[in-house]
């Protein structure tokens, strides 16, 4: 790992002009669902996008080099970069992993560094013979010949890095964090920041202008933030989760639809007749938001506050002080190519990262005839009910999922008086904490998980209180289930990757208390606590769907972005009662606890409790949407083979 120095750029001026270009179809591995990266081809003619899997497609003039397809990954990829040549890219994983294609070299990783939080991104140096590795924290870690010009790693953040990208010399690099605020570091001059905007989704990348002397914040809904040299060219479509530097700029969607706004070649400059003002362009109100914490407070309009780095990372600085006011761009115009490129979008998905049938309850939209009950009815009112807290389970009492491989030991679930159970299980896997103890394992084929409750023990033995295999290429409900509702444990689960890009397409699970609950299980729960006849007292069904009615805007709430992004989740597929419990609960992976997402959710976990109404004519005949009516969501991709 190596640290850096710093250098200087000249201006560019461009004249302006609306072209729109289809690039040629894609080609490439199938993508399974969510796209998480992208990057472009150096002449702004082609891309590739890749899952989290590590498979890609490409687009225009990329080339395919290799992809990770069918290779067992203990964390998910979150970035890819290309080599100068086009003839290459690295891919890099959650966990600093690094894996070279093409004619891109391998120079190291920090798949062996201990991490305090994982990485988000990668960055080729200008030569192609290194890059950077960025954490959630601003953590640099640097290979080759990108040295380290300074991080956030030692200073806390409200909100974490999302992205990095590099200065034309390689001698500086700026970070973006999830409230629109910029850490520069090195040459790479700070020219405004979106941290004081109002987002209504959060920042997902940056990428930088030709000259260095600008650049675009991207949010998650595809507003687009333009400061310094850098034009406004146009946004990208809702549900934006990558950004890249081509010429220009690209906006990838989590389903493979990509936006790219190329620069055409400079020309003398000209004066416009009246200049404007280089405030950031987003639209006033766009979609859901990801995880963030609260509006920037740090130097350079950045999200500071003091803590701790990713390590290897070192003492973060700021080379220019934030301005009050906006940058004024320079007095020239702009000539523009606008290239929108849909690239097909995934035909799969993967049934880890996203279980269940496209027609399964969790993957069903809600649908435009969904009638919702009046706020002062029976169910509706228990489900509100303030008498107990609202909560996000994300250590105790929440739901791991481990991927097996065909190398993972065989372990064994011993259950009183049934026979033994056998089954890959990842050496190190654990339940989760609290008396519930689940622990749940994907086997190596993908298809199937084993479900555990009460296990005990450890690896290779274990014990089980129950035990349920269920197949994630089904419903996910009608096959029994670890929790009281009768179906799969992870239906609803919010995940760590989804929690991460802002979007979530599925329902959500919850649990509330007895006291709340009312005996009598309705579709798609087929059972519910055994106890329920004596510990049941309100006016809530296991199985109930509750959703945020259409009417409201969720973006006018003031909700944190995670809040938000699980407001529209809750409006556009809405949440089944799965369990009983002892607090209004939301789950999520285990991994997340401790983050900014979870803090986030978890302070507007009443305030969504408040939003929620029984959708009274649910069921199974109303498969186009939950409720019946058009759905307000697009299907989920169908499931990989």
């Amino acid at each position: 790992m190596k640290r850096l120095a710093g250098g200087c750029l000249a201006a560019l001026s461009f004249v302006a002009t609306l072209v729109l270009v289809a690039l040629p179809a894609s080609s490439g591995s199938s993508l399974i669902s969510p796209v998480v990266a992208i990057a472009t081809t150096p002449s702004g003619n082609g891309h590739w996008l890749v899952d989290a899997t590590g498979r890609l497609t490409t687009d225009g003039d990329a080339v395919l080099a290799g992809s990770l397809a069918g290779r067992p990954l203990r964390q998910p990829v979150v970035g890819i970069a290309a080599v100068p040549t086009g003839r290459g890219y690295w891919l890099v994983a959650r966990d600093g992993g690094v894996f070279s294609f093409g004619d891109a070299r391998f120079y190291g990783s920090a798949g062996a560094v201990h991490l305090n939080q994982p990485v988000v991104g990668i960055a080729a140096s200008p030569t192609g013979r290194g890059y950077w590795l960025v954490a959630r924290d601003g953590g640099i870690f640097g290979f080759g010949d990108a040295a380290f010009h300074g991080s956030t790693g030692g200073v806390r953040l409200n909100q974490p890095i999302v992205g990095m990208a590099a200065s034309p010399s390689g001698r500086g690099y700026w970070l973006a964090a999830r409230d629109g605020g910029i850490f520069n570091f090195g040459d790479a001059p700070f020219k405004g920041s979106a941290s004081g905007t109002r987002l209504n989704r959060s920042i997902v990348g940056l990428a930088r202008t030709p000259t260095g002397n600008g650049y675009w914040l991207v949010a998650g809904d595809g507003k687009v933030f333009n400061f310094g040299d850098a034009p406004f060219t146009g946004h990208g479509s809702a549900e934006t989760v990558a950004v890249a530097t081509g010429g220009g700029y690209a906006l990838a969607s989590s389903t493979g639809v990509v936006a790219a706004f190329r620069l055409a070649a400079p020309n003398a400059p000209t004066s416009p007749s009246s200049p404007t003002p280089s405030a950031p362009t987003g639209a006033t109100r766009p979609l859901p938001a990801p995880p963030t914490g609260e509006s920037g407070s740090g130097s350079n309009g950045g999200s500071s506050g003091g803590g701790g780095g990713s390590g290897g990372g070192g003492g973060g600085g700021f080379s220019s002080p934030p301005p009050t006011v906006p940058v004024p761009p320079s007095t020239t115009t702009t000539t523009t190519t606008t290239t929108t490129t849909t690239t097909t979008p995934p035909s799969s998905r993967n049934a880890f990262l996203w279980p269940f049938a496209s027609d399964s309850p969790w993957n069903r939209p809600i649908g435009s005839d969904a009638q919702y009950e009046a706020v002062a009815a029976p169910a509706t009112t228990a489900l509100r009910s303030t008498a107990t807290t609202a909560w996000v389970n994300a250590g105790q009492y929440s739901h791991p999922i481990y991927q097996a491989s065909a190398g993972d030991p065989l372990a064994t679930f011993r259950r009183g008086g049934y026979p033994d159970t056998s089954y890959r299980v990842p050496a190190g896997a654990q339940p989760a904490s609290g008396s519930d103890a689940h622990l749940h394992v994907v086997d190596p084929t993908g298809h199937w998980v084993d479900e555990s409750w009460n296990t005990g023990g450890s690896s290779p033995n274990f014990t089980t209180g129950y035990h349920v295999r269920n197949d994630l290429y089904g419903p996910g409900v009608g096959a029994g289930g670890t929790r009281a509702y009768g179906g799969s444990a992870i239906g609803g689960l919010l995940r760590g990757w989804e929690l991460q890009a802002g979007s979530i397409r599925h329902a959500v699970a919850i649990a509330i208390p007895g006291s709340q609950l009312t005996p009598g299980p309705i579709w798609p729960a087929t059972a519910e606590d055994g106890n329920a006849g004596s510990a049941y007292h309100g006016a809530v069904h296991m199985g109930t769907l509750a959703a945020i009615p259409p009417s409201l805007d969720v973006t006018a709430l003031g909700l944190t972005p995670t809040g938000l992004a699980v407001a529209h989740a809750l409006q556009d597929y809405g949440a089944y009662v799965v369990d009983s419990s002892g607090c209004f609960c939301f789950y999520a992976e285990p991994g997340s606890e401790g983050t900014a997402m979870v803090a986030q959710l978890r302070g507007d976990a009443a305030a969504l409790r408040s939003l929620l109404r029984v959708v009274t004519n649910n069921g199974p005949g109303s498969a186009a949407g939950a409720g019946s009516g058009a759905p307000r969501a697009l299907p989920a991709p169908a499931l990989q083979g």
